[in-house]
């Protein structure tokens, strides 16, 4: 006897036959192998489309205006503490000009926490939005290194982007300008 008729499951139309014969079961077992197989190289294709992806890269520089920092002193200290917000503004030219004598190419807003302000190591975490004049905008996030020398070289992510930049990634580099502006080099997928 089966088990399905030692629990009395025989009259719910379930007999002891295999549901498959053995042929069909192999038949089976192979097509779900080949399209497993099918699937993975659809897959490693796919991946190996964005790893030789060509890599676009734009080279801006930032000008912040220092009128427009402010920061909010949730606890009256004086100063910045962590978890306190703050904000700044400023101008992208491209690589290579400077206010005073070029066309701004678009605008930059950072806003973010203090993490640790009276360290060397990251005080801040940041999200910036680079507004690129009638192409869109591309946007980061990451902790920014408190010492100015630290600052040079800070790596940051590419989290998304509007316009021509809606499908966004990849990592921002920073490096300070003797000029009191940073240049960043946007390497994008």
């Amino acid at each position: 006897m089966s088990l399905f008729s030692d629990l009395g499951m025989h009259h719910l139309g379930m007999d002891e036959r295999p549901y498959l014969t053995t042929k069909e079961e192999a038949m089976r077992k192979k097509s779900i192998l080949w399209l497993s197989v099918a699937l993975l190289m659809v897959g490693l294709w796919g991946l190996n489309q964005r790893t030789n992806a060509q890599l676009a890269q734009i080279v801006c520089d930032i000008y912040p205006d220092k009128n427009s920092f402010s920061f909010v002193d949730i606890d009256k200290s004086g100063g910045p503490t962590p978890g306190e917000p703050f904000f700044v503004g400023g101008l992208i030219f491209r690589r290579g000009e400077t206010p005073e004598a070029n066309t701004p190419d678009g605008r930059f807003l950072c806003r973010g926490y203090f993490i640790a302000p009276e360290q060397d190591g990251d005080v801040t975490f940041v999200h910036q939005s680079f507004e690129l004049n009638n192409r869109g905008t591309i946007h980061i996030e990451g902790n920014e290194p408190g010492n100015v020398p630290g600052v040079d070289g800070a790596r940051w992510a590419i989290v998304g982007g509007t316009g021509q930049f809606a499908t966004a990634a990849g990592e921002a580099v920073i490096e300070l300008l003797p000029s009191e502006g940073v240049r960043i080099t946007f390497n994008l997928f």
